[in-house]
């Protein structure tokens, strides 16, 4: 998020959301937050809950991903190769 305010975009997700911005003329930079703090708001949470969404999906996960390491390396080693 720093980069964006900056104007830098640091990925190609940041960049398209400079795009967006750009889009609905508003300009992405330092002032972003001044001058249109409700998009900014939205922004960071937009993010916010882009990352806790996968957060509350992978829970149950956890105890299948713990059994992985007590497979044999003869199971492990070629699946880490297929699929890096």
């Amino acid at each position: 998020m720093a980069r964006l305010t900056r104007s830098i975009p640091g990925s190609g997700g940041m960049a398209i959301l400079q795009d967006t911005l750009v889009a609905v003329i508003v300009t992405p930079g330092s002032l972003l937050m001044i001058d249109e703090p409700r998009v900014f708001g939205e922004v960071v949470m937009s993010i916010f809950i882009g990352n806790l969404v996968p957060f509350i999906i992978n829970q149950p996960l956890i105890p299948y991903t713990n059994k992985v390491p007590s497979n044999p390396p003869n199971y492990l080693i070629p699946v880490i190769l297929l699929f890096p």
